[in-house]
């Protein structure tokens, strides 16, 4: 017989697991597809997402971080410039060498932006606010001051030209071309009256027509029965080339022709300058003598717009000329001119003084003083006003050693102290000593943050 057939178990039976023992223990098969997970694993995977979380959280802040730094400005390392110590309007944003004097430039850092944007509204084109420190102000010699209230004096001082009075100054000139034979008055600086003879002019033409008017006289009678005066165009003719009148009817009488024109004074006063010359030849309209009466002269000033409101006519002014030529002379506002130089921005105003005894010379320089009554504004040293040309300007101290550039509008001006009309509060504190300082440093740091954008502007700005 036939051993009977052995009954073969499946691999994956399962065979029973005895009470209190683990699946897998003691040599025991865990069931397929069934693996206990290795010991730890639950606490790699803790371990694993705590990193993964950690780096997250670093990436979320560095994003952030960038995100704030380009809306803030850039950074403190893009905020470095290079500039030259003995040029410090060369500004570039790369190392290199001065173009100037070839010295190496330094870095330095750039100013802050809300600086350059704190004075952005009412500032001062070119300035920015300047901080530093007591001691540099202190070594610096800044002083500052406050504005105060007060009435200022209202005399208006400016500088003027002793001219002569227009109205009393004559041209004499040739009437005729000829000859200058006798010359009266040879000199500048002679006193002449009114009708003085100065010189006399041989003249071909008064020659020929003098002759003319002999020959037509001697017509008499010819002329009455003709019923017209034949010699009257001759004589009109005389009179325009200067022959007088009284001259004219001497030839008449006479029946002598002349060829001399006389040459007389138009005016009383004083020969101011002189081209006659004895036997010269001289052409119609040449001159001949400048006639001035200096008995009353002008003093020609000019008034800037601010102080223009101020002067009026009839107003007092005192003339105190160059050199103390004369003693203080007191004088009147006649005349203000209409018109305004496009160079000087100011207006001529003219002062008449007498001048009886000739010591106020026209050519002189004056000082002049004219009175106005008092002004209140508030009012500041005028060293603390710089000005540009263009504009005025003040640092205004806010403490802290921080001072701002404020554009203000001045008027009028005594002595050292000059009036705000606009820019300045009364009791606000300025700068009124070493002012200058501050404003090269605000100039400079104003390049710095202006003109580092390339190498190239720094250069331009120096070669303007």
């Amino acid at each position: 017989m036939s051993e009977p057939a052995k009954k073969i178990q499946p691999d994956n039976a399962t065979k029973p697991v005895p009470d209190g023992h683990a699946p897998g223990h003691d040599g025991e098969h865990m069931p397929e597809g069934e693996e206990e997970a290795p010991h730890g694993t639950r606490a790699a995977a803790i371990v694993r997402w705590v990193i993964i979380l950690s780096v997250a959280a670093v990436a979320a802040f560095t994003v952030g971080k960038c995100i704030v730094d380009s809306a803030a400005g850039p950074s403190a390392e893009s905020q470095t410039v290079w500039t030259c110590p003995m040029h410090p309007q060369i500004v570039q944003n790369e190392p290199g060498e001065c173009p100037i004097c070839g010295m190496d430039l330094v870095p330095k850092q750039r100013e802050a932006a809300h600086e350059d944007h704190a004075n952005a509204d009412g500032g001062v084109a070119g300035l920015v606010p300047v901080t530093i420190s007591e001691e540099r102000i202190q070594s610096s010699g800044i002083r500052t001051t406050k504005a105060v209230r007060k009435s200022l004096e209202g005399g208006i001082r400016t500088l003027g030209t002793v001219a002569p009075d227009e109205r009393r100054f004559a041209d004499v000139t040739a009437r005729v071309p000829g000859w200058l034979g006798s010359v009266r008055v040879a000199a500048v600086g002679d006193r002449v009256r009114r009708g003085q003879l100065l010189a006399s002019i041989e003249s071909p033409d008064v020659l020929a027509a003098s002759r003319e008017l002999v020959q037509l006289r001697s017509l008499g009678s010819t002329q009455a029965l003709a019923g017209a005066d034949l010699a009257a165009p001759v004589r009109q003719r005389l009179e325009l080339l200067g022959l007088p009148r009284g001259q004219i009817d001497r030839i008449e009488r006479t029946g002598q022709p002349v060829g001399a024109v006389p040459i007389s004074a138009p005016i009383a006063g004083t020969v101011i300058a002189r081209s006659a010359i004895p036997g010269s030849y001289v052409d119609r309209g040449a001159p001949l003598y400048q006639i001035g009466d200096l008995s009353t002269v002008w003093v020609l000033v000019d008034v800037y717009p601010r102080d223009l409101p101020r002067v009026s006519v009839g107003q007092h002014a005192v003339v105190q000329l160059e050199g103390g030529a004369a003693p203080p002379v007191e004088g009147t506002v006649t005349y203000l001119y209409p018109t305004t130089d496009l160079q000087t921005r100011t207006t001529r105003v003219r002062i008449e003084l007498q001048n009886t005894d000739g010591r106020i010379r026209p050519g002189l320089f004056a000082e002049v003083t004219l009175h106005a009554p008092p002004v209140d504004a508030v009012v500041v040293p005028s060293e603390a006003v710089a000005s540009t040309g263009e504009q005025e300007h003040v640092f205004v101290a806010t403490g802290g050693g921080r001072f701002e550039p404020r554009r203000v509008r001045t008027g009028t001006r005594s002595g050292a102290e000059v009036a705000i009309v606009e820019g300045l509060a009364e009791g606000e504190e300025v700068v009124s000593s070493s002012a200058f300082l501050l404003d090269s440093e605000s100039r400079l740091r104003s390049a710095i943050q202006g003109g580092g954008g390339s190498a190239g502007g720094g250069h331009q700005g120096h070669g303007q």
